[in-house]
């Protein structure tokens, strides 16, 4: 049926929340070619890009349920691409920058490209799922923007009925990491977590409850997650707001996102966008758009970056995102 949607080129999208259980997954498809308006009230799957240089959308409808399974858990490890000279000269700039005390933090993201014969798409979505349980799994099509797929580990907003919920995640380690946080990684969680207190509190928010920083899995990874309860009146301020946080930009917000403009190479497109699934109650729950890819013809382009201070180190921070990379790579 993937395929087929696929060949027809079709709008659906197929995800797979936190909540839902190993194998269950949901489907829904859009139809015409046209772009249908993001709108958080109405049922269906939204999706935002990092910024406004291309449209958001959604799918509309009431999405149907369905089963995938991978036929094999087994996973293959990639070895690590060697660093790229401009990747890292790029990362001392960025250093050079936050000593002169001109930013905090700045996240830094490239393109990595991998080449492809074929994609079992089911097959991925499954083993995803198996590998990354609380993410958000997703692959969405549309003829107006291509196709996107990942496992999104971080919450942007998530809301059930009157409660709303946000998260504090930054710094990464790989799971076979022992010992403590560095500091360079708490104050990098620290910066994102600051940022979104301080601007719940001008959206006007109450009831803010901070619980954590605590460290959570994402498929071979770790990171600090704070999470963030609160209430608000204004929902679509408060995403205005928080997106994006300095967890993919950087803080402070304008100075950070003017270095991100001068050094990246590559448009984000949606990676670092928003996405996910919303009900017919007004409830929804989006997730930031990381650990994803653009599928093309004979290749993937897979997004990855992560958070420069002023204690990075250029080679650490590469693997870093070659780690981010397996995510992906790991299931194909």
């Amino acid at each position: 049926m993937i395929v087929e949607l696929l060949d027809l080129d079709s709008a659906f999208a197929i995800y797979s929340t936190p909540a839902d259980e190993f194998g269950d997954f949901w489907f829904l498809s859009g139809s015409g070619i046209d772009l249908t308006p993001l709108d958080l009230g109405k049922p269906g799957f939204a999706v935002h890009p990092y910024d406004d240089k291309l449209p958001s959308f959604m799918l509309e409808g009431i999405p149907h349920p369905m089963e995938l399974f991978p036929e094999s858990a087994k996973s293959t490890d990639f070895e690590p691409s060697p660093a790229e000279a401009s990747y890292l000269e790029s990362i001392q700039s960025i250093i050079s920058i936050i000593e002169k005390g001109e930013c905090e933090k700045v996240v830094l993201s490239r393109v990595k490209r991998v080449d492809i014969d074929e994609i079992r798409v089911k097959e991925v979505l499954a083993r995803l799922k198996f590998d990354n349980p609380n993410a958000l799994v997703y692959l969405v099509h549309h003829p107006a923007v291509g196709t996107w797929f990942g496992a999104s580990p971080e919450t942007l907003v998530k809301k059930s009925g009157e409660n709303l919920t946000t998260m504090s995640l930054a710094g990464t380690q790989h799971n076979s990491v022992e010992g403590d946080w560095s500091e360079k990684e708490k104050q990098e969680q620290q910066i994102v977590t600051n940022y979104i207190l301080e601007s719940l509190k001008n959206t006007g928010a109450t009831n803010v409850q901070v619980n954590g920083p605590e460290t959570v899995q994402a498929g071979e990874l770790k990171h600090l997650c704070s999470k963030i309860e609160f209430k608000a009146l204004d929902i679509k301020k408060v995403i205005d707001k928080l997106h994006p946080t300095p967890a993919i930009c950087g803080s402070p917000f304008e100075q950070a996102k003017e270095v991100i403009s001068n050094l990246e190479r590559d448009s984000r497109a949606y990676y670092c966008g928003y996405l996910g699934p919303t009900s017919n109650k007004g409830d929804f729950h989006l997730f930031v758009n990381l650990r994803c890819a653009e599928i093309l013809d004979d290749h993937l382009r897979m997004y990855v970056g992560g958070g420069i201070t002023a204690n990075s180190n250029p080679e650490d921070e590469w693997n870093e995102t070659e780690h981010k990379a397996q995510t992906l790579l790991r299931v194909l």
